[in-house]
């Protein structure tokens, strides 16, 4: 529909007519609430009328909202009045490239900087995982004073039609391609730009983005598209057999940016330039140094791909260069133990690695759910090893950074849950839920055994041959020969029930590197400690900063809220200085239990794993028979433990903060009511009635408390039990008069607590780790969790007797619940829930075990999950936004910018 001047959509007064795009009208209109200019798109009437298409243009629409940079035009909102849909913008003022080219070819000196904005737009949405998908000089505008804005970013992915034929990335999500509404310029115009990949039908990436840039930068050059037809099946046609007439660039084109133009349309995608960010630093560069680019870079009428004799001597000595480095890499994993010496040119050089689906990354596969560090690189940075899914578990897979290979698997390395490389890079170590092992990747040689061990988590091999793994979930230090031997415990890492847990250990093999929850369950408030392997001594390094690493520039890494950071390390005095700088952006942690995903190598090899913060998530649904996913109206946080009420109404929540609290959701009203807590409050537990909450409550400077709240009225809760270490409530005897309780400082033990009483019922039968005691609806049996037989299994035992406990589970299992209104036991292992059938009598009787439900998930301290009354829906907390498992990103010699970013002196 069309608008007049003064009519209104909501609080926004339309002022005039700005013209059509792909997505429909486009108005100039006055934001009344915040007195602001806006533009408003009214979204095409196929796609607003169409619910599906509606539904993930919003979704798509959130995650544009959150492009936040100079030069790309911000998205406000998405809104809609009565029928109509539309989007509002920032308002951009200028003229759009398009309208210059139309005005003649641009200088080189105007271009350039022209097209590093854009570089740097295109840098900023690509590492928020956002590609444009519809790049071209009608999408980027130019102020007078020659700012520049990308307009409607990744809106083509928005507009696109779900399971269209050519897939989630395919020729669908180009608007002004596909839509019938559009005129036949914008077709055209559309066509003009597509990667060949994008004109197939094929999946698409950024590299299609960066294809695009180098077709508007020729053109911007040139004032001729360079694959132009008089229809869009010939230009397509042209994209996928013909070359730019390079002959058209002007004599004083830099040669740095003919090569750039040549690898940006460069037709196979993986050959083509990977990373926008090379782009802008060539542009960066040819602007710095305009004298040293003007190498004529003119091409001979005729001769299409052929340079000019001095362009053609740069190429060779960029090339030469090139391959020198490229042959270091490839020969130094073959020849290890034999004396190298680094590239003679440091040059910073940024690219990635795409992963086969049939061996995407692993995250979420282990025994404990949580997203165990993934990657590993060799000393040399010659080869990078992974994590990758195997079936239902994982495998180790390695791949030569200089190779265009698929990754090979590592044979024998099933199980693998974290991967660490001996000082000298002959060996691969590697643990296992049960074990330290070792592979010599030289020999092919099948996996050793280092030792046994406890649910290992973290593991640091030092050159006097000594390899040091954390075991018992990261609360015990050990450490062991590296030809095997004799186990030695060096610490626990978990005294005072604090989460504890090693990061990495220096060089001298006498001090460690440990992260401390000082009272909240999320490592974003954790704090680096030094720890002195001689005398246990604790040495504070670092505040608000988890799993941190030293590397040999004088620097401490650590990860907070999606962020590396680096802070200068003097290791002789074993103290830090100056400032703590963000230094990588965007990198997939999780801080609940104090991970990164980043791996480095001794010779400067920067290897991470794109994404965020993967502990902000939300409450999620899994149905039973469908594996249909339905996420909970609950706002975005890093959630702890969470439980529901018994009638299902309401929903117990710990959030993480400096100080963990506890809200109450009502599902019905969708109000949040926080509860009164002392201290560091979690694991709230209702009561079979459900009008009582128990919870555990870090006191700092008073110990743990265990306590009982109302669950529906303000008032000081119940102090029930305090202790030196954190007691956790399992769940409750359906007489409300008692708690089955577990304890953990170093190990974890369960036991029952009547309440009233100050003393718990100690009832572990095992040195191991037991925890997590769940009572029967009748209260007769429980359930719980053990490590005795060297991994997780449910047992089962009556309650208060003293028979022997049985065991259920026999493949792993841990977290058990029993289900309020069937009679089945679930429990889960890794990303697998399971369940038993039960039959009371004078003896409990179990039925096989049945998988019911695989999802992935966040893990959370404590039981990470819940069951619908009827067993049908499994609750657990999920992503809030899609985490990138494809591919990782890898910064060659990234110490010298370290060096920069961070002076040590």
């Amino acid at each position: 529909m069309a608008l007049e001047a003064g009519s209104t959509l909501g609080h926004y007064e339309v002022v005039s007519s700005l013209g059509a795009g792909g997505m429909g009208e486009v108005y100039r209109a006055m934001d009344t609430k915040l007195g602001r200019e806006v533009a408003i798109k009214l979204l095409l009437e196929e796609v607003s009328t169409d619910p599906e298409r509606l539904a993930r243009f919003e979704r798509e629409a959130r995650v544009l909202a959150s492009l936040n940079h100079n030069n790309i035009a911000t998205l406000y909102a998405f809104e809609r009045e009565g029928d109509t849909s539309f989007l509002v913008m920032e308002l951009v003022e200028g003229e759009t490239l398009a309208d210059r080219i139309k005005r003649g070819a641009m200088p080189v000196d105007e271009a350039l900087p022209v097209f590093l904005q854009i570089a740097e737009g295109l840098e900023a949405a690509h590492e928020k995982g956002v590609i444009h998908r519809d790049l071209k000089p009608a999408n980027i505008k130019v102020s007078e004073d020659g700012q520049v804005k990308i307009l409607d970013f990744g809106l083509a992915k928005a507009m696109a039609v779900e399971g269209s034929a050519s897939g989630d990335d395919g020729l669908s999500e180009s608007p002004t391609l596909t839509l019938a509404a559009t005129q036949r310029g914008q077709i055209l115009g559309t066509a003009a730009y597509m990667a060949p990949e994008q004109a197939r039908g094929q999946a698409v990436d950024r590299r299609a983005d960066i294809w695009a840039f180098g077709v508007c930068l020729f053109e911007a050059l040139t004032a001729s598209r360079g694959f132009d037809a008089q229809t869009a099946p010939e230009t397509l046609a042209k994209i996928l057999e013909r070359e730019p007439e390079w002959e058209q660039l002007p004599p004083p084109t830099p040669a740095s940016i003919v090569r750039l133009l040549r690898r940006c349309l460069t037709k196979p995608a993986r050959d083509r330039l990977h990373d926008i960010a090379d782009a802008r630093i060539e542009i960066s560069d040819a602007l710095r140094n305009p004298e040293s680019q003007r190498v004529v870079a003119t091409v001979p009428a005729g001769g299409h791909g052929a340079f000019s004799v001095s362009t053609l001597a740069m190429v060779i000595v960029v090339a030469l260069t090139t391959l020198a480095a490229g042959l270091w890499l490839g020969t130094a994993w073959r020849q290890r133990s034999e004396p190298r010496s680094p590239p003679t040119a440091a040059v910073v050089v940024r690219t990635e690695i795409d992963f086969p689906a049939e061996a995407p990354l692993g995250f979420g596969t282990t025994a404990l759910g949580f997203d165990s560090p993934q990657v590993a690189v060799s000393p040399d940075g010659a080869l990078i090893v992974y994590i990758g899914k195997y079936g239902p578990g994982t495998l180790l897979y390695q791949r030569p950074i200089n190779s265009f290979d698929e990754p090979e698997p590592i044979e024998g390395t099933e199980g693998a849950l974290f991967a660490f490389f001996s000082p000298d890079g002959d060996w691969l170590g590697f643990l296992t839920n049960q074990e330290v092992k070792k592979v010599s990747l030289r020999e092919g040689d099948r996996p050793q055994t280092v030792c046994k061990a406890r649910n290992p988590t973290h593991a640091a091999w030092v050159a006097d041959g000594t390899i040091f793994f954390a075991e018992d979930e990261g609360f015990t230090l050990s450490s062991v020969p590296e030809a095997g031997g004799t186990v030695t415990e060096i610490d626990s890492l978990g005294v005072g029930g604090r989460q504890t847990y090693l990061s990495d250990v220096l060089p001298d093999g006498k001090h460690a590197l440990i992260q401390t929850a000082l009272t909240s369950i999320g490592h974003d408030y954790a704090n680096t400690y030094l720890l002195s392997l001689e005398t246990l001594e604790r040495k504070l390094l670092i505040e608000r900063g988890y799993d941190a690493r030293y590397v040999p520039t004088g620097h401490l890494l650590f990860a907070r809220s999606g962020t590396l950071y680096a802070v200068a390390f003097d290791i002789a005095a074993l103290e830090v200085f100056g400032a703590s700088v963000p230094v990588v952006p965007d990198v997939r942690m999780e801080s609940l239990f104090g991970q990164a995903q980043v791996a480095f190598s001794a010779t400067g090899t920067l290897v991470y794993v794109p994404g965020s913060d993967a502990a902000i998530g939300k409450i999620a649904s899994i149905d039973r028979g469908t594996e249909a996913v339905e996420f909970l109206d609950l706002p975005e946080r890093v959630y702890g433990y969470f439980e529901f009420s018994p009638d299902g109404s309401r929903i117990a929540l710990q959030v993480a903060d400096v100080n963990d609290y506890i809200v109450i959701w009502d599902r019905v009203a969708k109000t949040e009511r926080r509860l009164t807590v002392p201290g560091n409050a979690g694991w709230p537990k209702w009561s079979q009635d459900g009008d009582e909450i128990a919870f555990t409550a870090a006191m700092p400077g008073q110990g743990h408390g265990l306590f009982i709240a109302a669950a529906d009225r303000d008032e000081e809760p119940q102090l029930v039990f305090m202790g030196e270490t954190r007691v956790a409530p399992g769940s409750w005897h359906p007489d409300g008069d008692r708690l089955g309780v577990y304890s953990f400082d170093g190990r974890f033990r369960f036991g029952f607590l009547e309440i009233g009483d100050d003393t718990v019922r100690w009832a572990s039968r095992s040195d191991a780790s037991e925890a997590a005691p769940y009572f029967s609806r009748d209260g007769r049996w429980f359930a719980h969790s053990s490590n005795r037989t060297g991994r997780y299994e449910i047992r089962v035992r009556s309650y208060p007797g003293d028979e022997a406990d049985e065991q259920i589970s026999t493949n792993g299992g841990m977290e058990p619940y029993v289900c309020r209104g069937c009679d089945e036991l679930f429990y889960r292992d890794g990303d697998r829930w399971f369940a038993h059938t039960f039959r009371q009598g004078r003896k409990i009787e179990f039925g096989p075990a049945q998988l019911v439900f695989e999802t992935d998930f966040i893990d959370t301290p404590g039981r990470s999950y819940d069951v619908s009354s009827d067993g049908q829906q499994l609750f657990v907390v999920k992503r809030a936004h899609e985490q990138i498992n494809a591919k990782l990103h890898v910064v060659v010699n990234w110490f010298e910018e370290l060096k920069r970013l961070v002076p040590t002196e």
